[in-house]
């Protein structure tokens, strides 16, 4: 992913970053003359956006921060992402993987340098489901604290078919299978709007669920499922009885034993209701290339890392199920309005390829 750049930073400005040095910004800035057009670089403008976000608004002033990874306020939250690219391509995989190494050992990284992805994939393209199967991979191989024994060969009653067709299955009557389960948000639905297994239709999802039949997040849900090579997956509304109160009761019971035995649990974050789905297209970040005394390149762009504001304080968060599904999950992959969210045992990845601290 090679970002494009609105424009390199203005020379009147006399931004400078190095090796030894970083020298962004003065550390205490005054915001009236980041609105100053006439002095004014893209940076600044960039900087200025992304304290407005932050509700300091002109005039004023900001006590900044600025290392080699980002630009922040001082005692508090990033402002700009910094990265850094060089003269090689880096596939998906080979830039998760070495996340703390860079392409060319004889160009001197600054401490704390990142790389990552300015502009994001859009979601359902193969490079998005690249990064997705990459973090569980590296999960499987890399994580022992996540590693659960005989995970895959525990299953719910029932589930829902994703592969050769869509259809809900008696668990009993297919091979041990690994499966991922969907945490989301019901919403406050009309009863016409809700997709749900009852007793009188049981035999026709059993026989085929159509695709476009399903809310929205139910179909984002499989479209992940299968992006990710699964072949099953978990929904409570589906493949639990609605109106068959020991069924319920029965299958309630066994939340712990599915969440825990899911291979990966779906955290449709920024979905409200079934109705609304989770997979959009995120806003475009402004990148602005930062000058440079090094061979590689250096683009700034908006701070999105943000799990607590994200993930902590979603939509999901406020169900009173969700503790218990999160907790409980192996690993879990949060789909929010700004990004997508890795959590295991080992930690929390960011889709921009960002790692944060719990």
């Amino acid at each position: 992913m090679r970002p494009t750049p609105s424009r390199a930073v203005a020379a009147t400005c006399n931004h400078v970053y190095s090796n030894t040095s970083v020298d962004l910004f003065d550390s205490i800035c005054d915001l009236a003359a980041l609105q100053d057009t006439a002095k004014a670089c893209d940076l600044c403008r960039l900087l200025l956006e992304a304290l407005e976000r932050r509700k300091f608004k002109p005039p004023g002033r900001a006590n900044l921060r600025t290392d080699a990874a980002h630009v922040g306020l001082a005692d508090g939250p990033n402002l700009l992402s910094l990265y850094r690219t060089f003269g090689k391509m880096w596939s998906i995989c080979h830039c998760y993987t070495s996340l703390l190494t860079h392409a060319d050992p004889d160009i001197p990284v600054p401490e704390g340098a990142q790389l990552g992805l300015t502009q994001l994939f859009n979601p359902s393209t193969p490079e998005f489901f690249a990064l997705l199967k990459e973090w569980i991979r590296v999960c499987d191989s890399d994580h022992d604290q996540c590693q659960r024994d005989n995970v895959t060969l525990t299953m719910p009653t029932r589930l829902i078919e994703v592969g050769k067709q869509l259809r809900l299955v008696d668990t009993r009557n297919i091979e041990p299978s690994r499966y991922v389960a969907l945490s989301h948000c019901w919403g406050h639905l009309q009863e016409h709007e809700k997709f749900c297994t009852y007793k009188r239709n049981i035999t026709q999802r059993k026989a085929g669920i159509q695709f476009d039949a399903l809310p929205r997040t139910f179909r984002d849900a499989v479209i992940v499922a299968r992006g990710i090579s699964m072949d099953y997956i978990w929904i409570d509304s589906l493949c639990i009885i609605q109106d068959d109160e020991a069924d319920w009761q029965s299958e309630a019971s066994k939340m712990e034993q599915v969440f825990s035995a899911a291979y990966l649990t779906i955290g449709a974050s920024s979905a409200r209701s079934s109705l609304q789905g989770f997979l959009a297209d995120r806003r475009p970040r402004s990148v602005v290339e930062v000058p440079s005394d090094t061979s590689g390149a250096i683009y700034a762009c908006m701070d999105i890392d943000d799990f607590h504001e994200d993930v902590e304080l979603s939509p999901l968060n406020s169900r009173g199920w969700v503790l218990q599904e999160r907790a409980l999950s192996r690993r879990t992959v949060f789909f929010t309005s700004s990004q997508v969210y890795w959590e295991c045992g080992a930690g929390i990845h960011c889709e921009t390829l960002a790692r944060l601290k719990k």
